[in-house]
């Protein structure tokens, strides 16, 4: 089977309501967790000339419930579509304001644009290649972001990729070390509305760059 390999970030992030504080108030604005809640994105591919393409699948995201795991409230997400590939947003919480996975990851912050929140190195085993390392950084955007859903105010949640190895023809090829690309993927959240928009990658064409777009959402 022929693999493809995805970069990005998941589609939704969560958190509990434990430990109420200011920080976790503006956790929970970022994003408005409550069961019963979806958001519907569309799907679109961005060649290296800026050409865009609005593709034809869309992915759904819910709020389907939560969860205990070691004692600790966590909310539950569905989601329908490629961003399954990431289980990192499956199970999550608010812990002192950062989000958190099952797993201890901080995943997102209202307040720290300082630490990298997570790091990422994939080694491929079987190819004896490092494929790509990624970390992850909160950044503040200026101005509003458009999507067609409208218009939003955000915080970037940054990932920014370095790729080693590229994947073509069934088969692992190493990138010269002296022209490792960078690349940066996005996700902006806005208040009272949650993730509006994500970029990602796939290393079988690392050039091209996907996004999904906020196109509907019910938030209780």
């Amino acid at each position: 089977m022929k693999k493809v390999f995805f970069l990005g970030f998941a589609l939704l992030t969560m958190w509990s309501c434990e430990n109420f504080n200011d920080s976790s108030v503006k956790l929970q604005n970022y994003m408005p967790m409550t069961v019963g809640n979806y958001w519907i994105y569309q799907h679109y591919r961005i060649d290296s000339t800026g050409l865009e393409t609005k593709l034809s699948f869309v992915d759904s995201v819910a709020i389907i419930g939560d969860t205990t795991i070691n004692n600790k409230k966590y909310y539950v997400r569905n989601t329908n579509g490629i961003l399954m590939q990431n289980d990192d947003f499956t199970f999550t919480r608010d812990s002192a304001g950062y989000l958190v996975n099952n797993l201890g990851k901080k995943l997102f912050s209202t307040n720290n644009f300082t630490d990298t929140l997570r790091k990422i190195t994939y080694f491929d085993n079987v190819a004896n290649l490092l494929i790509y390392t990624s970390s992850n950084k909160m950044e503040k955007h200026d101005g509003l972001i458009s999507i067609p859903a409208g218009n939003f105010e955000v915080l970037n949640s940054k990932m920014t990729v370095k790729i080693y190895a590229y994947y073509k023809n069934d088969v692992w090829n190493s990138i010269n070390i002296n022209k490792i690309p960078v690349v940066y993927n996005y996700a902006y959240y806005a208040p009272k509305v949650g993730k509006i928009l994500n970029s990602y990658i796939y290393l079988n064409n690392y050039k091209i760059r996907y996004e999904s777009r906020l196109i509907r959402f019910k938030i209780k």
